[in-house]
């Protein structure tokens, strides 16, 4: 916990397995604020809900989390925001003097918002950034049985989806046993690492 110069705000969706990341990256850092968005945005023209997603929450809730969650609240400073883009973000990030903005989890932040941290701003991507951007990068890493891009990168947010410098990547460590449900808690281990060691 050697950051306390540095304040970092983390950007985050309300999911079972971003409150597991926020939860541990509060045991080596100081969070200064967490801005919370929920998992899906509006509009939402589709029905986007699936399985695979409820499942992987539950896996989350009784493994990793098991009843030791005490809410965002507990480890920093809350706002709570319908999406990235709000003007209340831009008033946060300013108010707060945000040095590096951490974001996993949301939409397409805007360049307008990526202008504030006076460090930078870096992004937890679901997959190998230079070949799966967007949603669901896991996914259709294992579609296209593209296993060696099975992996998690971290990388400095531009203007456009995905498309930032790579600070570093992790391949996600799987076992003989892993089910597919476990593929999120998984990668947020190895997104932990790489964003404390890219923070110190």
């Amino acid at each position: 916990r050697t950051l306390g110069a540095m304040r970092v705000v983390l950007m985050t969706a309300d999911a079972p397995h971003y409150q597991y990341f926020a939860r541990e990256l509060a045991a080596h850092i100081d969070i200064d604020h967490i801005i919370c968005t929920p998992t899906l945005h509006p509009p939402v023209r589709y029905q986007a809900a699936h399985w695979l997603d409820e499942a992987t929450e539950q896996t989350v809730l009784t493994t990793a989390l098991a009843g030791d969650w005490s809410g965002f609240d507990a480890l920093a400073p809350v706002t709570y925001a319908q999406g990235p883009n709000e003007p209340a973000v831009v008033d946060l990030l300013t108010a707060r003097r945000c040095d590096v903005l951490l974001e996993v989890g949301t939409t397409l932040v805007r360049p307008q918002i990526l202008e504030i941290p006076r460090v930078t701003a870096l992004n937890i991507h679901a997959g190998n950034a230079e070949a799966y951007r967007g949603v669901d990068a896991r996914l259709w890493t294992i579609y296209n049985h593209d296993f060696a891009n099975l992996m998690t990168t971290l990388h400095v947010m531009d203007a456009h989806l995905d498309t930032g410098p790579i600070v570093s990547q992790t391949a996600i460590r799987l076992s003989a046993d892993s089910a597919i449900t476990d593929l999120a808690l998984a990668a947020m281990d190895g997104a932990l690492d790489m964003t404390v060691a890219a923070l110190l």
